[in-house]
């Protein structure tokens, strides 16, 4: 909050003194002329009306300039203060007069710019070594679990064909899911970069819903699940990187599927608009809570509930969505659980954006 400029106690005493100092520098002189004066013409009151609106008017000239040189020196001593190595603590404070004033707001504009700047940083600082915390823990999980069942089986060949088919099995489980979690890392890493190139080709959005129900149909009928699609009877075209795109919506459909506990029901749904498409992935399974929704498309951010992976495939989704000029949220509750992309049907449309 930005505060009015008040002189300290110190400022006040400085500047009744130049004031006291002002009058006595102008009555001693003046009252030497207007005696003289005085003796040479018969005009006493006029003189002393005249020296006294003379009087005030200097005196107010010079307690403004000092006033002003006042403010201006309490505004760089707050300057002084603040170091441009440091994050600011606190706004400088507005002096009464205008042009001041007006330099004041400026800094303090910059000033909130740097504060809001510094937390940024510190929110992605955190979350950084939030990151690194949780996919060490990950990484390192699976390998521990290979290097143990590979150290058993070296140190004891003769065991039995069945047992040695276990380990063997477990290690090749753990070894997908550390590939899994590389790829995860090494895809979004690419999916950032300003150097990734999109290949731009027809796509039938329509063709592609219903081939992706029909890939996760045996998987969902495992889990007790009923794919539902919604689509028009007619063809969407649009323009998308097909293989990227493919991508997106797998990693939403297999969630739905691994964190939709108790749902029946999956809906894939493909909405024809005007200039663009919306397609929804949708559940009745377990909501997700309101304040996880809010972080769930973030990098490394993973929900209490569903702490597995690593953190990284919404966030991915999220990436690839926008380079395609579209945008992807989600909407859940008791009923549903919705994760919604609205792409434009043609790439030229939002690149002037």
């Amino acid at each position: 909050m930005q505060s009015t400029a008040r002189l300290t106690p110190r400022q006040q005493k400085e500047l009744v003194m130049w004031g006291a100092l002002t009058l006595l520098l102008l009555v001693v002189p003046e009252f030497i002329v207007f005696q003289w004066w005085c003796q040479l013409f018969d005009v006493r009151v006029l003189a002393l009306l005249l020296l006294i609106v003379w009087d005030g008017t200097l005196l107010v000239l010079i307690l403004s300039v000092h006033w002003q040189h006042l403010q201006t020196s309490q505004l760089l001593a707050e300057l002084k203060q603040i170091k441009l190595t440091d994050i600011p603590q606190r706004l400088v404070s507005l002096p009464q007069n205008k042009d001041l004033s007006t330099i004041a707001r400026h800094i303090n504009q910059v000033l909130i710019s740097m504060m809001q700047q510094a937390k940024h940083q510190q929110q992605a600082n955190q979350t950084q070594r939030e990151f690194i915390a949780n996919i060490s823990h990950d990484l390192r999980t699976p390998l521990t679990s290979i290097v143990g069942f590979l150290g058993l089986m070296e140190q004891q060949p003769q065991l039995p064909q069945q047992q040695m088919q276990k380990y063997i099995h477990i290690a090749y489980q753990k070894a997908q899911q550390l590939q899994s979690l590389i790829n995860d890392l090494f895809e979004y890493t690419t999916t950032t970069t300003a150097s990734i190139h999109l290949h731009w080709q027809n796509l039938d959005m329509v063709q592609m819903v219903e081939q992706l129900a029909a890939e996760f149909e045996l998987q969902a009928q495992k889990q007790q699940v009923q794919i539902v699609t919604q689509t028009p009877a007619h063809p969407i075209i649009i323009q998308a990187d097909t293989e990227k795109l493919g991508r997106v919506f797998n990693n939403l459909i297999m969630n739905a599927l691994k964190y939709g506990r108790g749902a029946r029901h999956l809906w894939l749904q493909v909405q024809d608009a005007a200039q663009v498409v919306q397609v929804t992935v949708a559940n009745d399974g377990v909501s997700i809570d309101p304040q996880n929704q809010q972080h769930l498309f973030e990098r490394f951010y993973q929900s209490s509930a569903n702490g597995s992976g690593s953190g990284l495939g919404l966030a991915i989704a999220k990436n690839l969505i926008m380079l395609h000029h579209g945008q992807i949220s989600v909407q859940s509750n008791q009923r549903l659980t919705q994760f919604k992309v609205v792409l434009p049907k043609n790439k030229h449309a939002h690149e002037g954006d």
